[in-house]
C-alpha cells in the first residue's frame, strides 16, 4: 500500500474527494453543516475514511480504481478550465465594449456576493439560499447570462471547475455584477497575476543567493 508521501497532489485531492463522497452519503441523511467547525470535522472524518480503506486489503483495489477515476475527472476539469482561461484572455479589450450574452471575465480577487439562484444552490457540503452570500475565488470565470436593470446577471465557475465547500460559491452560482466592474475584471486579473509572478520570482532569486 502506498503512503501519502508517495502520492501526487492530484491523487491526494482525489483521495479527499473520494472520502468526502463517502461522507456525503451519510451527511445527506443528517443535518446540513453550517459553520467552519463542522466542515473541519467533516474533513477529519474524511481522512479517517481513507485510513479505514487503507486498513482493509479486500477493498484496496476497489478504492484505488475509484480514486484513479476521480483523479482523471479532476485532471480533465483542470484542462478544460485552463483552455477556457486562455480563451477569455484572448478576448479584445475595448474602451467602450458592447456587452452581450456569453461574454466572460476572469475574477481578479476574492469577493463576497449574494447568491441569486431563485431556489438557492448547493456546493460540496452546504446549501446557499437566495441572497445568502458566498465567496468567489481569484481565477474563477463569470459569464453573462442576462441583464438586470443596468447590471449583469452572471454565472460563476470556480477555478479548475472544482467542487467547492464551506462558504465558497459553487459552479453555477448566479451573481449580479456591475457593468463597469465586469469590463475591467480580466484586465485587472492579468495585472494581479503578472505582479504576483514578478514578486514570486524576486523572492525565489533572493532565496537562491542565501
Amino acid at each position: 500500500m502506498s503512503s501519502l508521501k508517495n502520492l501526487s497532489w492530484g491523487k491526494i485531492e482525489a483521495n479527499l474527494a473520494f472520502a468526502l463522497l463517502q461522507l456525503n452519503k451519510r451527511q445527506r441523511r443528517g443535518i446540513m453543516q453550517k459553520n467552519f467547525l463542522k466542515l473541519a470535522l467533516a474533513l477529519l472524518a474524511g481522512l479517517l475514511v481513507i485510513s479505514s480503506f487503507a486498513c482493509d486489503d479486500s477493498r484496496d483495489k476497489e478504492k484505488d480504481l475509484l480514486v484513479n477515476k476521480i483523479a482523471k475527472i479532476i485532471a480533465e476539469r483542470k484542462a478544460a478550465y485552463n483552455k477556457e482561461v486562455q480563451s477569455v484572455l484572448k478576448q479584445p479589450v475595448n474602451s467602450v465594449p458592447t456587452i452581450k450574452i456569453g461574454d466572460k471575465a476572469l475574477v481578479p480577487r476574492g469577493e463576497w456576493y449574494p447568491v441569486k439562484n431563485p431556489d438557492g444552490i448547493n456546493n460540496g457540503n452546504i446549501f446557499h439560499e437566495f441572497n445568502e452570500t458566498c465567496s468567489i475565488e481569484v481565477g474563477g470565470i463569470i459569464e453573462v447570462v442576462g441583464f438586470v436593470g443596468n447590471d449583469l446577471l452572471m454565472k460563476y465557475s470556480a477555478p479548475d471547475f472544482k467542487l467547492t465547500y464551506g462558504t465558497s460559491c459553487p459552479c453555477g452560482t448566479a451573481l449580479i455584477v456591475e457593468r463597469l466592474k465586469f469590463v475591467k475584471m480580466t484586465e485587472k486579473y492579468g495585472e494581479i497575476i503578472r505582479a504576483r509572478d514578478v514578486e514570486k520570482n524576486s523572492i525565489a532569486d533572493a532565496l537562491k543567493k542565501r
